[in-house]
């Protein structure tokens, strides 16, 4: 069972990331923004908030930026 572990855990993080996904383009369509903190509550995992914010800046689907009194954000680009 042991050797299965990673596994399982690679694959529920896939699961979140593609939810963190639906959620951003959802928003960047209604509100064209997402804060990193409203991601975290969504997956509740550091690392996979700052990959996916990374892959959307990446693929020019948004960018990042830090505003004062809201702290990190996704923009629509």
């Amino acid at each position: 069972a042991r050797v299965f572990g990673p596994l399982m855990d690679m694959e529920f993080d896939m699961e979140k990331v593609e939810k963190l996904k639906r959620y951003i383009d959802k928003n960047l369509l209604t509100k064209e923004y997402v804060t990193w903190e409203e991601a975290l509550k969504i997956v509740g995992d550091e690392r996979i908030v700052n990959r996916v914010f990374e892959e959307y800046r990446r693929s020019k689907k948004g960018e990042t930026t830090y505003i004062k009194d809201v702290g990190y954000v996704l923009v629509k680009k």
